[in-house]
């Protein structure tokens, strides 16, 4: 998935995401987009002129016998309709129509043109989730804006909208950095998912490099500390073993142990039961699988010494 003309597209209005969990779900997702792209929360008038545009939008494209896509959702944010809004003064519809134009004016940038390619139009014909195994490569994205969060938001509330609809299909959400998961709107939209996980045959896989970047008392901490089988690994910093050791309630013996495991070594946790001290032992296949070095190496081989670490 890139942000550029030749990139993967995922459309927020898909069909997929409404079937399986109706409008709320869709609608919330909108919410996500937009306050991620606000950088804060929407006010109550802002949550109902979007909300309007939602229920508008759908409207106009199923008489037009299309797929609405996000650009048709932003051109509607703003417009305030007597007939829509019975109850409401004028002035009150004045007060919907700016708060309305304060979300648009921001989606358009944020959205449409800072993430061109990547929201604004229909999903790419090539996206398929039904598959055995679906990879968003993210690789592209740049990390200091929205984009990684709101791809990982919008592919969970797709995926969950999939297996609402196609009861009994067991899979795997896996997320190679987890920070995007429970920090922000798109993480408490991602953690409230979590919750019905299990129900749809969900697992959730989710990777974190610094868990003492993770504040105490946090949703993102609390979500962590619901996980049932966590694996860690070294720590170098004393703030990440700290923020570890008090998350799962490690042994004395085991918060020294996490700051000097050798590679191929973590101590694994199962629900309240002891942590295990575990060691990796590969195939060769399985090394060459998981073989991520060889990229950085001008041989593009990794040498056969590197190959045995287990």
């Amino acid at each position: 998935i890139g942000s550029d003309e030749g990139g993967t597209r995922l459309n927020i209005l898909d069909p997929v995401i409404l079937q399986g969990g109706g409008l709320a779900v869709q609608r919330r997702l909108l919410r996500t987009v937009a306050e991620t792209a606000m950088g804060a929360k929407l006010t109550p008038r802002q949550a109902k002129a979007l909300a309007l545009a939602h229920r508008r939008v759908l409207r106009l494209a199923e008489g037009q016998g299309r797929v609405p896509v996000l650009e048709d959702l932003v051109s509607q944010v703003g417009l305030v309709l007597p007939q829509e809004t019975p109850d409401e003064s004028a002035h009150a519809r004045e007060l919907l129509h700016e708060a309305g134009m304060e979300v648009r004016y921001v989606m358009e940038e944020a959205i449409l043109e800072d993430l061109e390619g990547l929201f604004d139009g229909e999903t790419s014909k090539h996206v398929q989730l039904q598959k055995r195994l679906t990879s968003v490569d993210i690789s592209q994205l740049p990390e200091d804006g929205p984009a990684v969060a709101l791809v990982m938001a919008v592919s969970n509330v797709w995926l969950m909208g999939m297996l609402r609809h196609q009861r009994g299909m067991r899979t795997s959400f896996i997320a190679e950095e987890g920070w995007h998961l429970v920090s922000g709107p798109s993480g408490e939209l991602f953690r409230s998912n979590s919750k019905l996980s299990r129900g749809l045959g969900l697992s959730n896989v989710a990777a974190f490099h610094h868990p003492g970047d993770i504040p105490a008392g946090s949703p993102g901490e609390a979500m962590l500390k619901e996980a049932q089988t966590i694996h860690m690994f070294r720590q170098d910093r004393d703030e990440d073993i700290e923020a570890t050791a008090r998350m799962f309630g490690l042994a004395e013996g085991s918060r020294e142990l996490l700051g000097s495991l050798p590679q191929g070594e973590h101590l694994l946790k199962i629900g309240t039961r002891r942590e295990l001290h575990v060691r990796h032992v590969r195939s060769r296949t399985e090394v060459d699988l998981t073989n991520t070095d060889s990229a950085m190496l001008s041989t593009g081989e990794v040498p056969e010494q590197e190959l045995k670490i287990a």
